[in-house]
């Protein structure tokens, strides 16, 4: 009998196959209105799903994401879980003044007050992840790219991302020098004072912290910060580059020029830029872990994957990178994304090998991983049936969302049979009263030929 209850299991990725799971954040939204906003959906199991939210000031829409604010400032986000069968909604801030931004998956928004905060929706937790960040008095926020940076009037410089290994958001501040500016893209934050004083960080993956340091001090310094590459010219021409190197963990700059003629600061496609009497100029990052005048940047990445504890087959990619302006996810799994960076849900276990390539106008390059998984079998028929309450003590009721339940199992832990029956209906229930207490597993089959299996507990 427990051949026949891993069969079971196993079974479980038909099911999974026939409804492909949500890659990136959440399944594609149509969005209609403006002061009442309706959100719906395609779910491949269910059809068409609907959520209507009324009171809206504003609303963007991106990636599978709404974030949305009302007239009196409260926050709020909605996606569609495919796994759960519904949108998932809440509500984030509620202080006066918010303006929101939304990228990549991630909502910031900030109060007329200062107030700071970012939200994400954790398909493993199966919520929104949000917190506050800072509340310095007259914050200005940049979401992009996954990362959310501020400045407040004061020049305190921040930023947070968060960080799916360990379910939370992880901020910090590097700077609070006065008159900071701050430009935040690609992943990379850079930085300068009024004074001078230039710096950068990034979130690494494999230390799981904020890596930030200073550059340079130079009087009147400008900066550009553009495809992993940070670059700062003085007001004496001074010109200086600055990369971090995701191999040793540290930022890696210098000074390439030092003309009092040197103008036109730029970074393009990760090389830094700038003219002078001498005419054009450039200096690039090496895959070596040098800066060499003269030469482009060589495109470098880094690919990470993080499989939290309680996964269910999900896994977040994400990359470091240097000189890329492009980023394709091959998942080995059928899929791609062309983001950089996001949640890849599995149909089934096994090992998988997915590889990223970065590029930019002039090249592309490569980085691969790879993931493992073993198919989980706690709570996976929610992705067809619905099964509850668990515990229960008398009666468990199932609903197909529409498909003839034919046939019942239920299975005791170590794989007899201790109940069966057919069904012809899209809803049944069973009485397991006469059942001892303890976990359950039971397989069900549908009019289209799908097989599930979920566990109960019955008290």
């Amino acid at each position: 009998m427990k051949h026949k209850l891993y069969l079971v299991f196993t079974l479980f990725t038909i099911v999974c196959s026939a409804q492909q799971p949500n890659w990136g954040w959440g399944l594609p939204i149509t969005v209609t209105g403006s002061s009442s906003i309706t959100c719906t959906v395609t779910d491949p199991v269910n059809g068409t799903e609907t959520h209507t939210q009324s009171g809206i000031s504003s609303y963007i829409y991106s990636d599978g994401v709404v974030a949305y604010v009302t007239p009196g400032g409260t926050v709020g986000g909605i996606i569609y879980d495919v796994n759960t069968h519904r949108f998932e909604y809440t509500t984030f801030s509620s202080n006066s003044g918010n303006t929101i931004s939304n990228d990549d998956g991630v909502i910031a928004w900030v109060s007329s007050a200062g107030t700071v905060g970012g939200a994400t929706y954790d398909p493993t937790k199966r919520r929104w992840e949000y917190t506050t960040f800072s509340s310095n008095s007259g914050n200005t926020v940049i979401n992009r790219h996954g990362v959310v940076a501020w400045v407040s009037s004061a020049g305190t410089v921040g930023g947070a991302v968060y960080d799916p290994y360990n379910g939370n958001w992880e901020y910090t501040t590097f700077s609070s020098n006065a008159g900071n500016t701050i430009i935040n893209t690609h992943g990379v934050i850079g930085y300068v004072s009024t004074a001078g004083t230039v710096g950068g960080a990034v979130y690494d993956p494999a230390t799981n912290d904020w890596e930030y340091t200073t550059f340079s001090s130079n009087s009147g310094n400008e900066i550009d910060n553009n495809n992993g590459v940070i670059a700062y010219l003085s007001a004496a021409g001074t010109v200086g580059g600055a990369a971090y190197d995701f191999n040793s963990h540290n930022w890696d700059y210098t000074t390439l020029s030092s003309n009092s003629n040197n103008t036109n600061l730029s970074v393009e496609d990760g090389t830094v830029t700038w003219s002078n009497n001498n005419g054009s100029q450039k200096a690039g990052y090496s895959s070596s872990g040098s800066w060499n005048t003269g030469n482009n940047t060589n495109l470098q990445c880094r690919f990470f994957i993080e499989q939290p504890s309680n996964s269910n087959n999900l896994a977040y990619f994400w990359c470091l990178s240097i000189g890329a302006n492009n980023y394709s996810y091959d998942s080995d799994a059928g899929h791609t994304i062309s983001r950089r960076w996001g949640w890849k849900q599995y149909s089934n276990g096994g090992d998988y090998y997915p590889s990223l390539t970065i590029s930019n106008s002039n090249s592309n390059s490569q980085c691969n991983n790879s993931v493992s998984f073993t198919t989980d079998i706690k709570e996976l028929l929610r992705d067809r049936i619905s099964v509850y309450p668990s515990p229960t003590s008398n009666t468990l009721h199932l609903d197909g969302h529409g498909l003839n339940i034919t046939t019942i199992e239920i299975f005791d832990a170590t794989g007899k049979v201790v109940t069966s029956n057919n069904s012809f209906s899209y809803t049944t229930a069973i009485n397991v009263s006469s059942l001892n207490n303890g976990v359950y597993f039971l397989y069900a089959t549908t009019n289209d030929g799908s097989k599930a299996v979920t566990r109960f507990v019955k008290q």
